[in-house]
């Protein structure tokens, strides 16, 4: 009968030229490094990335802006929540950011739960 082996008591034997802070796919002797031409595509596709990135949040500080200047111009938060893709609560934070006094109502709730 065979004896089972112990999983633990397994030494493991590895190339010494191996650096085994990396995967197997990784290893050096496994390909040649990557050359400047190879990696350019990957490179722009970086770049272009950065850029849309950088662009989003321009236009997210643009819609901040917006939304900051039509409540202080009236409109009212359900108003702005039916327009853009942000719901209730991050409306607000974005009122409290472009300096919108808080609504009536909510300064009421607001006296009302610190008198409790």
């Amino acid at each position: 009968m065979r004896k089972a082996i112990n999983p633990l008591a397994v030494r493991i034997i590895r190339p010494a030229d191996m650096d085994v802070a990396r995967s197997m796919w990784q290893h050096a002797g496994m390909a040649p490094k990557a050359t400047d031409e190879q990696l350019e595509g990957i490179r722009r596709a970086v770049a272009r990335l950065k850029a849309a990135e950088e662009e989003l949040e321009a236009a997210r500080a643009y819609l901040a802006r917006q939304i900051g200047d039509a409540l202080k111009n009236g409109v009212r938060p359900v108003d702005v929540e039916d327009e853009v893709p942000y719901k209730r609560e991050h409306i607000r934070r974005i009122a409290r950011e472009q300096g919108v006094p808080p609504s009536r109502r909510q300064r009421e709730v607001a006296t009302t739960a610190a008198q409790d």
